[in-house]
């Protein structure tokens, strides 16, 4: 390896400029993107999300129902847990993700709204989970179709998603520093030197 190339090598591994690792996203333009986030949570906590029939033993019909709006939901689907659902933990993940997202952390981001996007699914299940409808455990409650405040819910951490990979293929920082190291590295190896003196 030249001197010339040693140099060029060692200026790029030295400058705080190679770590690729933050996005040069502006902060307003991250700013707008939580802001969508946010206001499509929003939403999904003031509006309707899950109805809940309840069946006894002895009867085919459900003898009560209850609606439950999203912040409802938020507080107390954690007891969905014990009945083998883990969506509920999708809301802490994409708290994190928000987090990630103001602070340009391309990776933690992109990484975060995945887990989010994985963990919401398991949703789904719950439909066909054996859920209790009162302390005793003697009826049952079953999960109707999802009203708005859910499907507001999923549309959230979509979106925190989309955001994560708009931040992820944004500029990085770093890259025009590297680039002209580089240009420095090539100038300096195309250059002749003087012949020695006699």
């Amino acid at each position: 390896m030249t001197g010339d190339s040693s140099r060029a090598i060692h200026a790029i591994m030295s400058s705080p400029q190679s770590v690729l690792r933050k996005s040069k996203l502006t902060l307003p333009s991250r700013v707008v993107l939580a802001g969508v986030i946010a206001t499509i949570y929003i939403l999904a906590c003031c509006c309707p999300a899950l109805r809940l029939d309840h069946y006894y033993p002895g009867s085919n019909t459900p003898q009560s129902s209850e609606t439950w709006y999203g912040w409802t939901a938020l507080f107390l689907f954690w007891l969905g847990i014990l009945v083998g659902s883990v969506a509920w933990l999708a809301n802490f993940v994409l708290g994190l993700t928000v987090v990630f997202l103001l602070s340009g952390l391309r990776w933690a981001s992109l990484i975060c709204s995945t887990l989010a996007l994985l963990l919401s699914l398991d949703f789904f299940p719950l439909f066909s989970a054996k859920i209790p409808a009162d302390e005793g455990g003697v009826g049952q409650a079953v999960l109707q179709p999802p009203e708005i405040g859910v499907w507001l819910w999923f549309a959230s951490i979509a979106a925190a998603f989309m955001a994560a990979w708009v931040l992820f293929l944004a500029p990085r920082e770093g890259v025009q520093g590297v680039q002209g190291v580089q240009g420095v590295g090539e100038r300096e190896s195309q250059r002749v030197d003087p012949p020695p003196q006699t």
